[in-house]
């Protein structure tokens, strides 16, 4: 009972709002859904020890179809790629 007043509280409804604003300005969300991060690199070498670099864990984490839509990802991918 005493964790559903924590919902109740003006810091929290303050704090949800923040954040409510802040997602809805992403100009770049990830599209992975549920699935965790974590397991996507585990899925992509990390369980053998030879976990992704940033640039395949980026572009995985934000492709939708096996492309990246939005232009400014597609910008921040390319420039991870030439570091």
């Amino acid at each position: 009972m005493a964790g559903q007043r924590a919902f109740l509280t003006e810091k929290f409804k303050e704090t949800s709002i923040r954040d409510s604003i802040n997602r809805s300005n992403l100009t770049m969300p990830h599209r992975t859904g549920s699935k965790p991060i974590r397991e996507i690199i585990y899925e992509l070498g990390g369980k053998d020890g030879n976990p992704p670099d940033m640039a395949t864990i980026f572009f995985e984490t934000r492709k939708k179809d096996d492309k990246l839509v939005e232009p400014e990802t597609n910008e921040k991918y390319i420039k991870s790629l030439e570091v």
